[in-house]
């Protein structure tokens, strides 16, 4: 894969060869969205730290970027139960890399719509990130809707939105604010990953 790479894959934690092709298809995605060529990208800068994340243009970037990282983990056959802060990189000061994918768990065979859990990574669930129904969780194995991962990547942007004195209602009309809308809704079944 491309060498340009190699400076990213430094900064993400859980990087193996069962992986590493998730990997090349999120930076792909990424680069492809800022620019039309992979190999005209040249990447200067990765941070580890999202703190900067401190104005409305940086929240609603991280939040589409990570979206399309979210679908396109479901195109494979898994979804995340959860996303935290420390699980995601910055490159360029404008590129938003989910950098941990520790927990990435398989959709049914069945039913790709519902996520399987055999085992968790860790437990119990940081409740300021967890979607409703993997909190009240109390037998495995668990299944439920594969849009825990929207949820939380709802709530994230909300800690982040928060930060910056915005609420969802300051929001209205906004991309973002639609995102949320359908990600945060407490019927799993009826979120969406959508953000137009």
């Amino acid at each position: 894969m491309n060498s340009n790479y190699e400076l990213i894959y430094e900064y993400i934690k859980d990087i193996n060869s069962d992986n590493r092709e998730i990997y090349d298809d999120f930076i792909s995605l990424l680069i492809n969205q800022k620019s039309n060529s992979t190999q005209s990208y040249k990447i200067n800068h990765i941070c580890n730290d999202i703190g900067q994340c401190d104005n409305y243009a940086d929240i609603d970037r991280m939040t589409f970027h990570l979206s399309l990282q979210l679908i396109s983990l479901e195109e494979k056959g898994f979804c995340l139960l959860f996303l935290q802060k420390s699980d995601i990189i910055v490159i360029n000061n404008e590129l938003y890399l989910l950098s941990n994918l520790s927990q990435m768990v398989p959709l049914c065979k069945k039913d790709d719509s519902q996520l399987l859990l055999v085992c968790p990574t860790i437990y119990p669930f940081p409740k300021e990130v967890c979607s409703p129904e993997l909190l009240e969780m109390n037998v495995l194995p668990f299944i439920t809707h594969r849009s825990a991962g929207y949820y939380s990547l709802a709530l994230l942007s909300l800690l982040y939105l928060k930060g910056i004195n915005l609420s969802l209602d300051d929001l209205q009309g906004t991309k973002l604010y639609y995102f949320l809308k359908r990600s945060l809704k407490k019927d799993p079944n009826e979120r969406l990953c959508l953000y137009f």
